[in-house]
């Protein structure tokens, strides 16, 4: 069971959470709105998503 919060590596590493997020990184490393969103929200200190932060990573 996927559980972000979990002390235990088979917990928050789940495999299809990983395929899930890099798909979103490639579906969006060209969306301007939404990387202009997520480094406006990265401004704020306050942290970000892994998704989030897969966009920004992307090539």
């Amino acid at each position: 069971m996927y559980n972000v919060k979990s002390p235990h590596a088979t917990e928050f590493i789940d495999n299809e959470e990983v395929l899930s997020t890099l798909k979103y990184a490639e579906e969006n490393k060209n969306n301007v709105a939404l990387i202009d969103k997520i480094l406006e929200k990265a401004k704020l200190g306050n942290g970000l998503t892994h998704k989030e932060a897969s966009v920004l990573l992307g090539d």
